[in-house]
Protein backbone atom coordinates (compact mmCIF):
# COMPACT_ATOMS: atom_id res chain seq x y z
CA UNK A 1 0.00 0.00 0.00
CA UNK A 2 1.33 3.43 -0.91
CA UNK A 3 2.26 5.79 1.87
CA UNK A 4 0.11 8.95 1.96
CA UNK A 5 1.65 12.18 0.73
CA UNK A 6 1.67 14.57 3.68
CA UNK A 7 2.97 17.48 1.62
CA UNK A 8 -0.54 18.13 0.35
CA UNK A 9 -1.72 18.86 3.89
CA UNK A 10 -1.49 22.33 5.35
CA UNK A 11 0.07 22.88 8.77
CA UNK A 12 -2.05 25.48 10.60
CA UNK A 13 0.88 26.83 12.62
CA UNK A 14 3.14 27.47 9.63
CA UNK A 15 0.22 28.89 7.64
CA UNK A 16 -0.51 31.32 10.48
CA UNK A 17 3.13 32.41 10.72
CA UNK A 18 3.34 32.77 6.94
CA UNK A 19 0.22 34.96 6.97
CA UNK A 20 1.70 37.14 9.71
CA UNK A 21 4.95 37.54 7.76
CA UNK A 22 3.07 38.42 4.56
CA UNK A 23 0.86 40.92 6.38
CA UNK A 24 3.86 42.55 8.08
CA UNK A 25 5.68 42.92 4.76
CA UNK A 26 2.54 44.39 3.21
CA UNK A 27 2.09 46.84 6.05
CA UNK A 28 5.73 47.88 5.83
CA UNK A 29 5.41 48.47 2.08
CA UNK A 30 2.31 50.62 2.61
CA UNK A 31 4.13 52.59 5.31
CA UNK A 32 7.06 53.18 2.96
CA UNK A 33 4.77 54.05 0.05
CA UNK A 34 2.81 56.77 1.86
CA UNK A 35 4.90 59.86 2.61
CA UNK A 36 4.55 61.76 5.83
CA UNK A 37 2.63 64.05 6.13
CA UNK A 38 -0.17 62.66 3.99
CA UNK A 39 -2.08 65.36 2.12
CA UNK A 40 -5.61 64.42 1.19
CA UNK A 41 -5.74 66.84 -1.73
CA UNK A 42 -3.35 64.72 -3.79
CA UNK A 43 -3.99 61.26 -2.37
CA UNK A 44 -3.92 59.68 -5.83
CA UNK A 45 -0.28 60.71 -6.28
CA UNK A 46 0.58 59.04 -2.96
CA UNK A 47 -1.30 55.81 -3.56
CA UNK A 48 -0.22 55.29 -7.15
CA UNK A 49 3.37 54.49 -6.14
CA UNK A 50 4.71 50.95 -6.60
CA UNK A 51 5.44 50.19 -2.88
CA UNK A 52 1.91 51.17 -1.89
CA UNK A 53 0.34 49.00 -4.59
CA UNK A 54 2.57 46.02 -3.71
CA UNK A 55 1.78 46.48 -0.02
CA UNK A 56 -1.94 46.54 -0.71
CA UNK A 57 -1.62 43.40 -2.84
CA UNK A 58 0.33 41.67 -0.06
CA UNK A 59 -2.33 42.58 2.50
CA UNK A 60 -5.11 41.27 0.28
CA UNK A 61 -3.13 38.10 -0.42
CA UNK A 62 -2.43 37.56 3.29
CA UNK A 63 -6.08 37.96 4.17
CA UNK A 64 -7.80 36.17 1.29
CA UNK A 65 -5.41 33.46 0.07
CA UNK A 66 -5.77 29.82 1.14
CA UNK A 67 -3.40 28.48 3.79
CA UNK A 68 -1.41 26.39 1.33
CA UNK A 69 -0.64 29.37 -0.89
CA UNK A 70 0.66 31.36 2.09
CA UNK A 71 2.91 28.46 3.06
CA UNK A 72 4.33 28.22 -0.45
CA UNK A 73 5.27 31.89 -0.55
CA UNK A 74 7.72 31.36 2.31
CA UNK A 75 9.52 28.13 1.35
CA UNK A 76 12.23 27.94 4.02
CA UNK A 77 10.16 25.91 6.50
CA UNK A 78 10.50 22.13 6.40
Amino acid sequence: MAEPDYKLRSNPATAFVARIVILCVGGLLIYVGVPMPFQQADWWDHTSKIPFILGLAALLFGILAPNRWCEEVIPFWP
